[in-house]
């Protein structure tokens, strides 16, 4: 239910209709109303905290700083590109503690595109004066960072934590350690990580 609720509310948000605070408390109100279960702007802060909580608990956590540390240390350019409010993804990346690993943070509520919209990737290329034969878009949609990034030439690695691209034939890890033996192996200079 989730899954269906979020999108149109993420349209709304991006379109100005509500602001970032709005998007992420009503994202999990309106879940719970489709449940039957009274919508409670408490409820749905509680489900806000608890989220920021469980990305504590994140499997890959201490992989992610150490994989983004390594590509560091290799000399490449790290930059995220996000959707969502500039709150919780400021947030999320502080409580990972891998936003000083990045030589650029975008996320969609500052630079006012999202993706799939090719011109958010457009914008971080030319923002940054990335070439896009040397860059490397990494994430774990198909539709938000993948596709999008293939459509306008970059070279990409899908993250499959779960196995549901199975018909994905382009390059595709499962785990964030595989990630620096099969970067290095295409030797891009850029990498943004989609999230």
């Amino acid at each position: 239910m989730y899954k269906e609720e979020e999108p149109t509310l993420f349209k709304s948000f991006l379109a100005n209709e509500i602001n970032g605070e709005e998007y992420m408390l009503l994202r999990y109100a309106c879940t719970l109303e489709r449940m039957g279960i009274i919508k409670s702007k408490e409820i749905a802060s509680d489900l806000q905290q608890e989220y920021i909580t469980q990305i504590n608990n994140l499997e890959d956590k201490d992989m992610a700083a150490t994989v983004l540390t390594t590509l560091k240390g290799k000399g490449f350019k790290l930059f995220v590109l996000t959707n969502g409010p500039s709150r919780s993804q400021r947030l999320k990346l502080e409580v990972l503690k891998i936003k000083n690993l990045f030589d650029g943070i975008y996320i969609s509520e500052e630079i006012k595109y999202a993706k799939p919209d090719v011109k958010a990737i457009e914008f971080l290329l030319q923002t940054e004066k990335l070439l896009k034969e040397e860059t490397l878009m990494v994430g774990d949609s198909i539709e938000y960072d993948i596709r999008t990034a293939e459509n306008i030439g970059l070279a990409t690695i899908l993250i499959d934590r779960k196995r549901q691209y199975l018909n994905y034939r382009n390059i595709k890890i499962e785990r964030l350690n595989e990630i620096c033996k099969v970067i290095c192996s295409i030797n891009k200079e850029n990498i943004c990580m989609g999230d």
